[in-house]
């Protein structure tokens, strides 16, 4: 289930049959998973109210319940997810994490069972990595989180190398047509549902210089006169 749409603003009983109908949806074989699209901002109670039914229906995770930095909401309601008997419903985050410091922090105070990580906002490659290996080392899955071109989730799985345990991966399913043409290399889906570290230099991926004209604005920047940055020729 996708966040930003109507799951969190309305009734508790709203939300619950929306949970259940993912659940007969995709049967028992399924994981489901829910992103809440951080529409309680820090309400505890509210998204405590969920837990139930996310239980219930034996939801893999809670996505994003929160803004990013309320470390204390985070922290809270996954004290209370780990106090129940029947199902603990892990909390996932950290796609808005613009550094590793602050992806920690949610390891740490925040409770998450997965760490979701933007490369290209927390930092580059090494932040990801490291933000990777920390969460290894605490129990903790991690997760890249993309949606644009292939060239950006090549570099959102450059962290996964290494580590055979963590294989759950978000793929843009329905790719726009800037991101299906910006490389000529594509990142495809294999039979068993999982897509692959490109093994070729750097990113693995040739971007599209015809693409990238289309798209392209030319900047400059001066001062006083000095042309001090000016779009090169693609």
């Amino acid at each position: 289930m996708e966040g930003w749409g109507p799951f969190g603003l309305g009734a508790v009983a709203e939300d619950e049959a929306h949970v259940r109908a993912a659940r007969e949806g995709l049967g028992d074989g399924v994981t489901l998973l829910v992103d809440a699209g951080t529409v309680w901002g820090e309400d505890v109670a509210a998204a405590a109210a969920r837990l139930p039914v996310l239980a219930e229906c034996r939801a893999g995770w809670l996505e994003e319940p929160f803004v990013s930095d309320a470390l204390h909401a985070y922290g809270a309601l996954a004290e209370q997810a780990r106090q129940r008997s029947d199902f603990v419903v892990k909390l996932a985050g950290g796609e808005g994490a613009h550094n590793a410091y602050m992806a920690r922090h949610l390891i740490d105070h925040g409770g998450i069972g997965y760490v979701q990580i933007d490369t290209g906002r927390v930092g580059g490659i090494t932040s990801a990595v490291e933000v990777a290996g920390y969460a290894q080392t605490h129990g903790v899955t991690f997760v890249n989180h993309t949606f644009t071109t292939p060239l950006a989730l090549s570099a959102s799985l450059q962290p996964y190398a290494g580590i055979a345990s963590d294989v759950l991966c978000e793929y843009p399913v329905e790719a726009s047509p800037l991101a299906s043409h910006f490389t000529h290399e594509p990142l495809p889906v294999d039979g068993e549902g999982r897509v692959h570290v490109p093994d070729r230099p750097g990113l693995g991926m040739t971007p599209r210089l015809a693409t990238v004209r289309q798209y392209l604005v030319p900047v400059e920047i001066s001062v006083k006169g000095q042309v001090l940055y000016k779009t090169p020729e693609v």
